[in-house]
């Protein structure tokens, strides 16, 4: 890894390091009896501040949103996972296309343009959506406790990951 990446790493490796902690400390705010609940006012602004934040890094870096916007609405607003994973996936869908619009009519810094390498981008999609097929039906099965502590276990395994870059530079 380019030696230039160590503040990125840093910077992500303890941002999942406040989260996997947050995750593990955080208490639902619904349970899991209380059916659909409306986050109150504040917890929208939030949510729609992160967002905005989570997409312009995501944007800029080419990183997933929901990859962030799970662990974080788990964190910090004690969502439940249940809860955030189907809207995190519609918002997923609707962020990706939109990147690959702005990434195929936009183009880089020198002119040249940024378009997506549409095989890759279909593959991931296949996989994404096989994957997002199995994981909703599996999840049904599984209680909240047991997905926070793997939630946590996931993120904490990604700060590892890019402990060791910055490390091994």
């Amino acid at each position: 890894m380019a030696r230039g990446r160590a503040p990125f790493s840093n910077f992500v490796g303890s941002v999942l390091a406040l989260l996997a902690v947050r995750i593990m400390l955080a208490e639902r705010t619904a349970a899991p009896e209380a059916g659909v609940q409306h986050p109150p006012q504040r917890d929208v602004l939030v949510t729609i501040a992160f967002a905005l934040f989570v997409g312009v890094v995501g944007g800029t870096y080419g990183l997933g949103g929901g990859a962030l916007m799970a662990p974080a609405l788990v964190a910090f607003l004690g969502r439940r996972i249940h809860a955030v994973a189907g809207a995190l996936w519609l918002a997923t869908l609707v962020t990706s296309v939109a990147g690959v619009l702005m990434y195929s009519v936009l183009s880089g810094p020198d002119g040249t343009a940024s378009s997506p390498d549409w095989p890759l981008a279909i593959f991931f999609g296949v996989g994404g959506l096989a994957g997002t097929y199995m994981g909703a039906i599996a999840q049904k099965s599984f209680p909240e406790d047991l997905l926070r502590v793997s939630l946590a276990l996931l993120v904490a395994a990604l700060i590892i990951v890019y402990l060791l870059q910055v490390l091994l530079m």
